[in-house]
């Protein structure tokens, strides 16, 4: 018994621990709405409250509904079931939060009277409620419609097509939306419904074509009857007096905003404005034709040749032109045609704007190499123009090639003139064979100027690197004599020339098996270096002082290189025979070994006779290179 005992203690204070409160009931459960009669087509807050007679119940299951007007959200909501009926939790406070949007009433329907339900469960003790609460929609209290206007303040011309709007304001002086509307107008035809409900701003717009008057009718009065009623017991009408007119062509005055240039390509508004006697005219008929560019549809494609419109209240119409892409570099005058019809009235006007090109932009892709040229060869440019932002091809662009040297290809000058491809590109030939280089690597600057009628002419350059090619120097080397004795001396003279003119500073040297240079300045008396004068001469002794008795009737040899620039000629070996009298046999002076073909000739002969005898008995070896 003790231990049944205190298991029923246990279970007894279970029951009263916080957080497990008893609920019991539902009662004090109830809709929270504003008071009074609500506006129409407005958004509310309306509160399911749960609770017992002492506090708010979370937790607990709501279905809520509405017979009119739309919910809109719930922060507790599960979801939307319709735009009737949602289902919620309660929070923590035992609320439900609900937005709601109020019905639309009308003239017939003034006022609406909505039921809401509330279906309250709460499962952890098996507790519903069910609620429910009626509130009233509808406008505010209208005494009576204080006022009516309409838009026809000026006279209407014969024929012309408008818009009459009616505006309707209550005694508080709002307007009145949902207000029934009906026009009356003996003359005349309504080309719309004359009778309608005003919108949320208190209009009512219809349209109305004027008789057609003739000049034995120039004019018209008659009475515009505006009936308004938001109910029965409250409406009001007002008369207004309609002046149509036949009006006069003379006093239509167009106005065009087109600018007196437009850019090729382009898009340009063109603002029409109506004046009628000064005053400006809405409901103009419009048509605008050109010959050029396209006017956009609906669809805001450029396809239409012409467009039309209606002038609006403040007597424009705004239609939109595209500006066609010249075929050349050359402005182009584009005419409009302009017909306005003005009820009986019929307007025509031209006007113009000046198009002019929009010059592209070239890019120049440099395609040849720009070193590795040789200056005895024909150097070639190539060079490729494109379109700077399609990067396509240019052709029939006009290209000048210039240098500050050389000769161009084609015009035998120092420059070309040249047209791209289709490709976009130019091929020139530059020769530089007789330019006088400084240094054996020399740059030539290429100028490049590009011009086409559709694009902006471009200059640039381009540096091209040459290697100096070997000059084509000829030698004429003179001994004294071929042989020597003991104690002689032989002088040698070496000349250098290029295509006929002397050549200075050519450094030449020459070195011995035997004997020795009078004049050595190297050091070293078997070899001697100098360099050609003004003449292209350089003169060397060569003697035998020093050479045994017993080397005679031997063979010696002199061996001859030139240097010039940065390149080395190699002119052989020269052979001078030693004997020990001067009446020993003569052998011919000839290089030890024979140049490489190709790359010089030694020219003996008759032209080496013919020097000898013309320098009193020496000999003379002639050797040049290509």
């Amino acid at each position: 018994m003790k231990k049944l005992t205190i298991l029923i203690i246990i279970l007894g204070l279970s029951l009263i621990l916080p957080g497990n409160a008893v609920v019991s009931d539902l009662n004090s459960s109830v809709i929270m709405t504003p008071t009074g009669t609500l506006l129409p087509t407005t958004n509310y807050t309306l509160y399911v409250y749960v609770a017992n007679s002492t506090h708010g119940i979370s937790g607990a299951n709501v279905t809520f509904t509405v017979s009119s007007g739309k919910l809109i959200s719930s922060p507790q909501a599960g979801g939307l079931v319709s735009l009737s009926t949602l289902e919620a939790i309660s929070n923590s406070s035992g609320y439900v939060k609900i937005v709601w949007e109020s019905p639309q009433t009308d003239f017939s329907i003034p006022t609406i009277n909505v039921q809401l339900l509330a279906d309250i469960q709460y499962p952890a003790e098996s507790l519903s409620k069910s609620l429910s609460k009626t509130i009233s929609v509808g406008s505010p209290t209208i005494d009576s419609i204080a006022q009516i206007t309409q838009n026809l303040t000026k006279p209407v011309l014969s024929n012309q097509s408008v818009v009459i709007k009616t505006t309707v304001k209550n005694n508080l002086g709002l307007p009145t939306p949902n207000t029934q509307v009906s026009l009356t107008l003996p003359i005349g035809n309504f080309t719309s419904n004359s009778q309608g409900l005003t919108d949320t701003n208190g209009e009512f717009i219809v349209s109305w074509r004027a008789p057609i008057l003739s000049t034995a009718n120039p004019s018209q009065i008659a009475n515009l009857t505006i009936l308004a009623q938001i109910s029965p017991s409250v409406n009001n009408s007002k008369i207004f007096l309609i002046n149509v007119t036949l009006g006069k062509a003379a006093d239509i005055v167009i106005q065009s905003s087109l600018p007196q240039f437009t850019k090729e390509g382009t898009v340009q508004p063109i603002t029409i404005t109506v004046l009628n006697n000064q005053t400006l005219q809405q409901g103009a008929e419009i048509s605008i034709s050109t010959t050029r560019g396209y006017f956009k549809n609906q669809t805001g494609s450029y396809v239409l040749t012409d467009a039309t419109g209606i002038s609006n209240s403040t007597g424009q119409l705004t239609v939109y032109w595209k500006a066609p892409i010249l075929d050349n570099n050359l402005n182009v005058t584009n005419d409009f045609s302009l017909l306005l019809n003005l009820g009986t009235i019929q307007v025509t006007s031209d006007f113009n704007t000046t198009i002019y090109p929009v010059l592209k932009s070239f890019k120049v892709k440099w395609l040849s190499s720009t070193a590795g040229f040789s200056q005895n060869k024909t150097i070639p440019v190539s060079l490729q123009l494109l379109d700077s932002v399609s990067s396509l091809p240019v052709a029939n662009a006009n290209v000048q090639l210039s240098s500050e040297y050389g000769v161009w290809n084609v015009s035998n000058s120092d420059v070309v003139s040249l047209t791209s491809d289709s490709q976009g590109t130019i091929t020139g030939y530059i020769d530089v064979s007789n330019v006088k280089f400084e240094f054996q690597f020399q740059n030539l600057t290429v100028i490049y100027s590009a011009s086409s009628s559709k694009y902006r002419p471009i200059q640039g350059n381009q540096s091209l690197s040459i290697e100096r090619s070997r000059p084509n120097l000829g030698f004429k080397i003179i001994l004294d004599s071929k042989n020597a004795t003991v104690g002689q001396s032989i002088g040698i003279l070496i000349k250098v020339d290029l295509k006929g003119n002397p050549v200075q500073d050519v450094t030449l040297e020459l070195s011995t098996t035997t004997g020795y240079f009078v004049n050595s300045t190297s050091g070293v008396p078997s070899n001697f270096r100098g360099r050609t004068d003004t003449a292209g001469l350089l003169k060397v002794v060569w003697k035998t002082d020093n050479i045994n008795q017993t080397d005679f009737n031997l063979t010696n040899y002199i061996h001859i290189k030139a240097y010039f620039q940065s390149y080395t000629y190699d002119l052989g070996s020269y052979k001078i025979n030693l004997y020990e009298s001067t009446t020993s046999a003569t052998t011919n002076i000839l290089p030890n070994s024979s140049p490489t073909a190709g790359s010089n000739s030694l020219i003996i002969g008759s032209i080496a006779t013919a020097l000898l005898v013309a320098a009193g008995g020496t000999i003379i070896v002639i050797k040049k290179y290509n």
